[in-house]
């Protein structure tokens, strides 16, 4: 199936546009009909250039979905209904209404629920469609897709407090260099030539800040992209580069405060799906060689890895974590007690639950300590600044007095 972007007027007469997975232009425009839309103009789109559409489907549409499947799974509600349903109840700018025409059109050319999910890899991941696929064969679909909706939801709180703790330095640290730029390129050179038309003797503070200036005034063009190519030589440098990726993502670990927080983020997503996958009924071997992927670190994953490796040649699962050393010995130790006790996956969600009351304390803890942090900075850099300037230009009013 290829990618199609679609110009096209709903019932209302309002203009859409989006794209759908489609095999030929005929069932492009069979599927924009069973949509209710009247095609305009469409076009295939590049495998290539297709990673760098953004997909319209967020995380709270996939909660969304999930949740409204799994209610009317529940309910006895077939799901081709279900996903009718689903789909006449979206409004047209949706970017789940083509994904949902699209699994009911794969449903009824004789695949399963799982099977259609496969033909959407972008919006629905491995685990998702592992998951569901043990969920209809063992006959629990809507109790597995109450627990993929639990997590989704648990990962939407998670991102979007990770989100609000970011905002503030992101936002005052460019209003700080916004200051310093417009003191430095535009406010200080007219203080400096005020003060070299005096003829006195100007102090090694004011030498240091002219000289600051003066670098800053003829390399701003320079220096103001500085931070944003470093970031996308370190994106493109992560993607590419396997020792690079391992190299940034050890040293994301050790940051200060952050590299503590991101561990236990990282360690509380991964026994979250631990635990969902095990429920479900996925082997051990399986569900660790999926759920690595989700920790979204290389340094964790070869871990994982390790870990997986050591359990297939007979190691239990707490003394091949304990051995990795990655895991602190809380993870482990809870680990072999629900090893022992038969209840891994309630052991591997008390873990999860843990560390997810451990980051949000480090949140806690860190929040209030940015604004000091920051206004401290900004203080220091405006006082070195007026120290500089203020001081000489007292001088010289003293002298005319």
């Amino acid at each position: 199936m290829a990618t199609y972007l679609y110009k096209a007027i709903d019932a209302n007469g309002k203009r859409i546009k989006g794209q759908l997975e489609a095999n030929n232009p005929q069932d492009v425009e069979l599927r924009l009909q069973k949509m209710d839309l009247e095609p305009i103009v469409y076009k295939p789109v590049n495998t290539a250039k297709i990673s760098f559409i953004k997909s319209r489907v967020t995380r709270k549409d996939l909660i969304a979905f999930t949740f409204h499947m799994e209610q009317l799974i529940k309910a006895g509600v077939p799901i081709l209904e279900t996903l009718t349903d689903l789909r006449d109840s979206l409004p047209q700018n949706s970017g789940l209404k083509p994904v949902a025409t699209g699994l009911i059109e794969e449903i009824e050319g004789g695949k399963n629920f799982s099977g259609a999910l496969e033909n959407f890899p972008k919006i629905f991941n491995k685990i998702y469609i592992s998951t569901v696929k043990v969920g209809e064969e063992s006959g629990n679909l809507h109790h597995v897709l109450f627990e993929l909706a639990e997590m989704l939801k648990w990962q939407e709180k998670i991102a979007a407090q990770a989100k609000k703790m970011m905002m503030y330095p992101i936002i005052a640290g460019t209003v700080i260099s916004g200051v310093v730029l417009f003191l430095m390129i535009y406010l200080v050179p007219q203080l400096v030539t005020f003060l070299k038309s005096t003829g006195n003797e100007i102090p090694p503070a004011t030498q240091a800040l002219i000289a600051t200036s003066d670098f800053i005034s003829t390399y701003w063009y320079i220096i103001i992209p500085t931070p944003i190519v470093l970031a996308i030589a370190l994106k493109i440098s992560h993607s590419r580069s396997e020792y690079m990726r391992y190299v940034i993502d050890d040293a994301i670990l050790h940051l200060p405060l952050f590299g503590s927080l991101t561990h236990k983020l990282k360690i509380a997503r991964f026994t979250k799906y631990f635990a969902l996958m095990y429920e479900s009924g996925i082997t051990v071997l399986d569900t660790l060689n999926m759920s690595k992927s989700v920790v979204n670190n290389v340094v964790i994953e070869q871990s994982i890895e390790r870990a997986r490796n050591q359990i297939s040649q007979g190691e239990t699962i707490s003394n091949s974590f304990k051995n990795v050393g990655m895991f602190p010995p809380f993870v482990t130790r809870m680990m072999g007690i629900g090893e022992t006790g038969g209840s891994l996956d309630t052991a591997l969600n008390n873990v999860c639950e843990f560390y997810t009351r451990e980051a949000n304390d480090t949140i806690d803890k860190i929040e209030p300590m940015i604004v000091p942090i920051l206004t401290v900075v900004l203080a220091s850099i405006l006082g070195w600044i007026m120290y500089a300037v203020i001081g000489p230009i007292y001088d010289v009013i003293s002298k005319l007095s």
